[in-house]
C-alpha cells in the first residue's frame, strides 16, 4: 500500500508539474504578445540594430572640415586640418571637433573632456548615429547647445555620405538640452551662419568675409531671389560684400572703402565672371594678410555659385600680374582645395 501510495503521489506532482509549465509558457506568451511588433527593442529607441549598423567610412583623406566657432562664438568657423591617410574620415573628424582648435584664434564648440564613444551609420539611411560621454551635457544654455550641434552636423554633412545626424549620450538619446530636441535626426536645414529671414522659395548664396582676427574667412549665408540667371546671382553677391558683414557682427569687410564694379560679365564657354574693379579695389595700399583675404573671399564667394568654375580680376579694364603684395592675379582664380588651412 505504501509504495502505491508513493506512486499515485509522484504522478500528481508530474501533472502539477506540467501544469504549472504550460500556464509559465501561456503568460509568457501574452507579455510578449504586448511589445510593439514593428521592430526591434533598438529600433524602437531610433537605434538601428546591429545588422543595420556600419563604419563611417568615406573614400580615403588626408585632411578634414572641422567647425569650430569664431573667437566670440558668434558664427561657426571651418578648418581644414591635415590628418593621417584614413578612410575613417567622420571618426577623425568628429575626434578632431572634440580635440578643439590648434590656435588661439578659433573657438571651441564642445565641453572639454567630451569623447567619442561610438560613431556608425545606419544602411541605406545617411543617418549617422554619434555617442558621447556625459561631459557633452556640462553645455551651459541654449546657445551653446546650438553651436555644439551645428559645429557637429556641419563637420560630418561635408561628407557625401552623410545626410543627417543623431546624437545620443552614454547610450541614451536625451529628449532635449537647454530647450533644444535631440530626439529626431539633425540635418542641414539652411547654409552656414545664415543671416537674415529665410522666406523658403529663394536661393541662398554664401558670402566669405573677414573674422576679427584678420585670420580666416567665415562663411555667411543669405537668400536672394529664385530664378536668377549667373550674372545676376553674381551682382547679389558682389553687392553684398560691397556692403561688408551683418551690421553688428565681429566680421571684417574684405572690400577696401571705396572699391566699385565697372563691370561684370558671364563667359559661359569657360564657366567664367569677368568682374572689373576700379582701382580704389587696391586702396589698401599693402599687407600681405589683406590681400590674401581679399582674393579668397572674392574667388570662394563667386566660385560658389553651382555654375562658376572659374574668375578673372580685372582693374580699370586691364589684367594686371600681381596685386601689390604680390598675389598673381593675371590667369583666372579658382577655388583652393584647402580653406582656412591650420
Amino acid at each position: 500500500m505504501d509504495n502505491r501510495w508513493l506512486l499515485v503521489s509522484s504522478r500528481k506532482w508530474l501533472w502539477a508539474s506540467l501544469i504549472l509549465l504550460a500556464l509559465g509558457l501561456v503568460l509568457a506568451g501574452c507579455g510578449m504578445s504586448a511589445k510593439p511588433t514593428n521592430g526591434s527593442d533598438s529600433e524602437q529607441r531610433g537605434t538601428p540594430s546591429s545588422s543595420n549598423r556600419q563604419l563611417v567610412l568615406s573614400s580615403e583623406r588626408s585632411q578634414v572640415l572641422v567647425y569650430f566657432a569664431t573667437s566670440d562664438q558668434e558664427f561657426l568657423l571651418p578648418l581644414t586640418i591635415d590628418i593621417n591617410p584614413t578612410k575613417e574620415v567622420a571618426k577623425v573628424a568628429v575626434e578632431k571637433l572634440l580635440a578643439g582648435p590648434n590656435n588661439d584664434f578659433v573657438a571651441a564648440t564642445m565641453p572639454e573632456g567630451t569623447k567619442l564613444k561610438d560613431i556608425y551609420l545606419a544602411e541605406n539611411t545617411g543617418t549617422v548615429y554619434v555617442e558621447f560621454t556625459k561631459q557633452f551635457l556640462e553645455l551651459k544654455d541654449k546657445q551653446e547647445v546650438q553651436l555644439a550641434l551645428d559645429s557637429l552636423v556641419y563637420t560630418l554633412t561635408e561628407l557625401r555620405e552623410v545626410e543627417k545626424v543623431r546624437v545620443s549620450v552614454e547610450g541614451g538619446t536625451p529628449e532635449e538640452l537647454h530647450g533644444v530636441a535631440l530626439r529626431e535626426p539633425l540635418q542641414r536645414e539652411r547654409g552656414v551662419n545664415f543671416v537674415g529671414k529665410l522666406e523658403g522659395d529663394g536661393e541662398q548664396i554664401t558670402l566669405y568675409f573677414s573674422d576679427e582676427n584678420a585670420m580666416f574667412m567665415v562663411p555667411v549665408t543669405i537668400e536672394i531671389a529664385a530664378g536668377l540667371s549667373v550674372l545676376e546671382k553674381a551682382q547679389s553677391a558682389i553687392k553684398e560684400l560691397l556692403k561688408g558683414p551683418p551690421k553688428g557682427s565681429s566680421l571684417n569687410p574684405v572690400l577696401w572703402d571705396g572699391t566699385k564694379v565697372i563691370s561684370l560679365e558671364w563667359d559661359e564657354a569657360e564657366k567664367m565672371l569677368v568682374v572689373n574693379f576700379n582701382r580704389e579695389f587696391v586702396g589698401y595700399g599693402g599687407g600681405s594678410t589683406f590681400e590674401r583675404q581679399l582674393v579668397n573671399a572674392i574667388t570662394y564667394t563667386l566660385t560658389g555659385l553651382p555654375e562658376v568654375k572659374k574668375v578673372q580680376i580685372l582693374i580699370e579694364g586691364e589684367r594686371w600680374d600681381y596685386l601689390p603684395e604680390g598675389t598673381d592675379i593675371y590667369e583666372p582664380l579658382t577655388k583652393l582645395e584647402k580653406f582656412n588651412h591650420s
